[in-house]
């Protein structure tokens, strides 16, 4: 199984970079940071027709991070960081159980 993760700094500007990958690399899952749009602005229609599932906990702005899997993703769930609303984790699990966590962290 492959797995990736990318602070991609913006999914919608990095979308051809994404889906280019996405074709050439084939990986099973993709967890994403920073991509800075609300869940409602993802592009998941470009993404899905490459077979992925898509989980996203998407802020404006800044933040947000998403999991794009070839596997369906079970019991989503999102928790605040720090106690603050910054939407820095995602959480999913795959169908044998494991449970993927993905977790922008900045520098700094």
């Amino acid at each position: 199984m492959m797995i990736a993760t990318w602070n991609v700094n913006s999914v919608r500007t990095r979308l051809p970079h994404l889906l280019s990958f996405l074709q050439e690399e084939k990986p099973d899952i993709v967890l994403l940071q920073e991509i800075k749009c609300i869940d409602e602005q993802f592009p998941r229609m470009e993404i899905e027709e490459l077979g992925y599932n898509i989980a996203t906990h998407g802020q404006k702005t800044y933040n947000g991070v998403a999991i794009l899997s070839k596997l369906p993703l079970n019991n989503r769930s999102c928790m605040s960081v720090a106690k603050s609303d910054h939407k820095r984790h995602i959480c999913a699990e795959l169908p044998d159980g494991t449970a993927l966590h993905n977790f922008y962290i900045p520098a700094g």
